[in-house]
């Protein structure tokens, strides 16, 4: 596991959230809106109208795309857990868990933990210079 991988890991539960909002928001994308002109003869006579609706395989396209790239993330967020669930010492994945997983900043935790920021900031090197 490298440190920028760890890094990544809120920004990948960001995007999570985005691509499932977009995707309970997909059928009012405007970029997925099309018009087109119709003759109606409810009249008699072919009078012409505009009509709008989804563009369904852009719709679809587009719901796939968001939907694997959501489970892609989700996959990677799942390997990284694992690995922070894995650390044998508790104090050192109670630190990578705080700081990688919930986002918290190196000094919070050292408040937290009752230590200095540079023995969170030593435990986090040392153990990804282990593990490497």
């Amino acid at each position: 596991m490298t440190k920028e991988r760890l890094e990544a890991y809120q920004s990948m539960r960001e995007e999570i959230e985005e691509l499932q909002d977009r995707l309970g928001n997909l059928e009012n994308d405007e970029d997925l809106m099309m018009t087109d002109t119709v003759l109606d003869y409810s009249s008699g006579r072919g009078i012409p109208k505009r009509v709008a609706g989804l563009d369904q395989e852009r719709y679809w396209k587009r719901k796939q795309l968001y939907e694997e790239r959501a489970k892609s993330l989700k996959e990677d967020c799942e390997l990284i857990e694992k690995w922070v669930e894995q650390i044998q010492d508790s104090i050192t994945r109670r630190i990578f868990r705080m700081v990688y997983v919930d986002g918290m900043s190196q000094t919070d935790v050292g408040n937290k933990l009752h230590l200095e920021r540079s023995s969170i900031s030593k435990r986090i090197s040392k153990h990804l210079r282990h593990e490497s």
